[in-house]
């Protein structure tokens, strides 16, 4: 694991406010071996007989999939299942960002829960493959993006440390390559979209964005969400989320606990 960087002056007066927001994740980074079971791209692997997600356009496309066993070989950050597949399927005609419940019908998450005997499925014809990119999981740790909930008003409120904590957060990244990343902060390439997926969650259309002030209950229901995936754009993969972005999965981290991935909410942002 990557360790913290040393504070630059201006946000060393602030360091007892800084550390407690670090949180351990797993980079999810190019994987020498074929043995393992995670990677962008490529074909899903799924027991005989298993369907192909949809969306009202036609098949959806394989973004990729997490193998839970070897997250928790890796030191897995967050409550999950010691085993099975997440796989994210994802409609890139129709693009969903998430501001709506609507667009849940443009996106799948699948998990299987007992993967054994599965086998990379074929795509139904008319749909094409994403270059496979294997990856494995590696422990970093995260600060938060200047865009989050939990952002000190210090660091926010004063030119000099703003800087200093943009700088501190490119220094743990700067040549790490995509930051495909399970668990930890989120690298926010806007605001927080923690409470827009506590909004749509309960049925709200938030394509105008969350209120602003965001009522209290709000932000304390908010603080419940966790990152569980985010995937980067992805050169090698041929993997882009417009001209620069990023894509999120963002759970309560009760429902993680209990394996149920029904509720998780999406959240494309663009730089």
């Amino acid at each position: 694991m990557h360790a913290l960087p040393a504070f630059a002056p201006p946000l060393a007066r602030l360091r007892d406010e800084i550390e407690p927001l670090v949180k351990s994740a797993l980079r999810l980074v190019p994987a020498t071996s074929r043995s393992g079971r995670t990677w962008l791209g490529g074909r899903p692997l799924a027991p005989p007989g298993a369907g192909w997600p949809c969306s009202p356009n036609g098949p959806l496309w394989f973004v990729g999939q997490i193998d839970l066993e070897e997250v928790h070989e890796a030191g897995a950050p967050l409550l999950l299942p010691k085993h099975g597949l997440l796989q994210l399927f994802y409609d890139f005609d129709a693009m969903p960002t998430g501001h709506s419940p609507a667009d849940r019908a443009f996106w799948s998450l699948r998990f299987g829960a007992e993967p054994r005997g599965a086998f990379p499925g074929a795509p139904p014809a008319g749909c094409d493959e994403l270059a496979q990119r294997l990856l494995r999981p590696e422990l970093e740790l995260t600060l938060p993006a200047i865009g989050d909930l939990e952002i000190p008003p210090s660091i926010l409120a004063q030119d000099a440390a703003w800087c200093a904590f943009w700088d501190l957060q490119a220094e743990m990244t700067r040549g790490r390559g995509p930051a495909h990343r399970l668990g930890g902060n989120g690298a926010w390439e806007q605001d927080d979209p923690r409470p827009e997926a506590e909004l749509v969650s309960l049925g709200h259309d938030c394509s105008d964005g969350p209120p602003t002030p965001l009522p209290d209950d709000v932000y304390e229901a908010s603080t419940d969400w966790t990152l569980l995936w985010q995937i980067d754009g992805d050169d090698e993969a041929g993997l882009r989320w417009g001209e620069s972005g990023k894509l999120y999965l963002l759970a309560r981290t009760a429902d993680l606990a209990r394996g149920d991935f029904s509720q998780v909410q999406l959240a494309l942002q663009c730089g």
